[in-house]
């Protein structure tokens, strides 16, 4: 089977626009006029000079849209390129901190707007010729004092954000609000050169480039609400939240760069914070904190790692080794989970220990009373003429009652008189007591019957016949 042959990637958006017209010429040959669609001829940014040259609109172009005051464009470093070089505080990932990096970030930009030296017409950074991006770096290296070389990588995603933001603010500010205006070739942005313009405008009308735009526009909305740290780095945030004592995992550098009234960063905190709430709180480490950040807001981006900015390989935040930004952290999760589980099943296993042992004794009490409910219908059915003396409280100590064994079976061992149901009244030196009663015995019905309280002296109901002995109250009935 013959291999289909590689299309070649277009590098400018003059080349996309070529491709484009002759895929519409193949699919309708009538011929049209290309007045608005063909791009002109232009020089190929290519082989632009590298040093920078004011740029003025040509005097017959109609002035662009009345200017808003507001922040304004980045003025540079004065003393660039004078000999006067720049000293800058780098933080791990070799990103720098402090005025003097935000004073660099503003130098980049204002060299990647200039339309001699980098053009908006390359369809992205890839395409940019490796001979500018080298003249880029080089003058960088040339005004920072010691430049490290790990600082290339870093410098250069930075450029390339720099230059993808002054490209969708041009678009957005002279080309999309503007788009049905019949005289916006005529347009030029200050910071484009005419030519360019025109191609920017006849790619931005093909069909490819409305559907990437589309397609970018819900890319984005899944990137979450937007920062407001305007030119202040993320690493200059981290940095001042650590020396500030502040935590730097993901939500808490989200919350700090974010308006915590907008009702979008709200719901994310909400959502966070609920998921966050149900692993325990000594197990909440950054790692825990980091992979909930990304289960709400989503994973990472191909090149970037959300809440470090632009110009931070994964690699620097996530280590070589790892093989997914969040390897380390699922591990940590998952370890927690085990735990947790653990956790859990202890608790309810010692809490089904303790029910178990409740429902025991439960059912033992139970079980007890129903015997002697049992029982005691038993006693009454086999001493039916006898009546509890609870039933009958006024006893004058001269009626006869019925003395009844306390083990059981229950048995109808003697007869004898209440003496005393004091407490304090003592029988053989000792108190009655609230359960004991004071009786006399008068007759053994069952002699080898035990007593309730043996006496010093005898033991069973046959040896205590004319004595008194204390008895259970509850085992003292009376005839009928």
């Amino acid at each position: 089977m013959a291999k289909r042959k590689a299309s070649k990637r277009p590098r400018t958006m003059a080349e996309a626009v070529q491709i484009s017209l002759s895929e519409v010429v193949q699919e309708d040959p009538t011929p049209r006029p290309l007045e608005d669609t063909q791009p002109s001829q232009v020089t190929q940014p290519s082989q632009a000079p590298h040093l920078p040259q004011p740029i003025q609109p040509p005097s017959n172009a109609p002035e662009t849209s009345m200017k808003k005051c507001g922040r304004g464009s980045a003025k540079g470093i004065h003393q660039w390129g004078t000999g006067t070089k720049l000293k800058l505080m780098f933080n791990n990932d070799f990103q720098p901190l402090g005025d003097e990096g935000s004073r660099l970030k503003g130098q980049l930009g204002t060299m990647l707007r200039n339309p001699h030296r980098v053009p908006l017409t390359y369809l992205d950074w890839n395409s940019v010729p490796e001979e500018i991006k080298s003249a880029i770096w080089k003058e960088i290296e040339d005004n920072i004092e010691d430049c490290p070389a790990e600082f290339q990588p870093v410098a250069m995603r930075s450029c390339n954000k720099l230059w993808k933001d002054h490209k969708a603010k041009t678009k957005e500010k002279y080309y999309t609000k503007h788009e049905e205006d019949p005289d916006i070739l005529l347009k030029v942005p200050k910071r484009v050169l005419p030519d360019q313009w025109k191609e920017l405008v006849s790619y931005w009308r093909t069909m490819d480039a409305k559907l990437i735009a589309t397609r970018n526009s819900k890319n984005r909305e899944w990137r979450g609400p937007d920062h407001r740290t305007g030119r202040t780095h993320f690493s200059q945030i981290r940095h001042e939240m650590s020396a500030n004592g502040e935590n730097t995992d993901k939500m808490s550098v989200f919350i700090k760069t974010r308006d915590e009234n907008d009702p979008d960063v709200k719901a994310v905190v909400e959502e966070f914070n609920q998921n966050l709430a149900e692993i325990p709180e000594s197990l909440q480490t950054i790692e825990v904190r980091n992979k909930i950040f990304h289960d709400v807001l989503g994973e990472d981006g191909h090149g970037y790692c959300k809440t470090y900015g632009a110009g931070v390989l994964r690699s620097a935040v996530y280590g070589q080794s790892s093989r997914s930004p969040h390897a380390s952290s699922s591990s940590n999760l998952n370890e927690i989970t085990r735990q947790v589980r653990e956790a859990t099943q202890e608790i309810e296993q010692r809490l089904s220990s303790e029910i178990e042992q409740r429902l025991r004794r439960e059912i033992e009490q139970r079980f007890v009373g129903e015997m002697e409910r049992m029982l005691n219908e038993k006693l009454m059915a086999h001493l039916g003429h006898l009546k509890h003396v609870s039933d009958k409280w006024y006893l004058d100590g001269h009626e006869k009652v019925c003395l009844v064994s306390y083990t059981i079976p229950k048995h109808d061992v003697a007869e004898g008189i209440v003496v005393s149901k004091d407490p304090l009244v003592k029988v053989d030196g000792k108190p009655l007591g609230s359960d004991f009663w004071k009786v006399l015995v008068k007759k053994a019905k069952i002699p080898n019957a035990s007593l309730e309280r043996p006496r010093k002296k005898f033991c069973t109901i046959g040896e205590a016949v004319d004595c008194a002995v204390a008895w259970r109250s509850c085992d003292v009935f009376v005839e009928e």
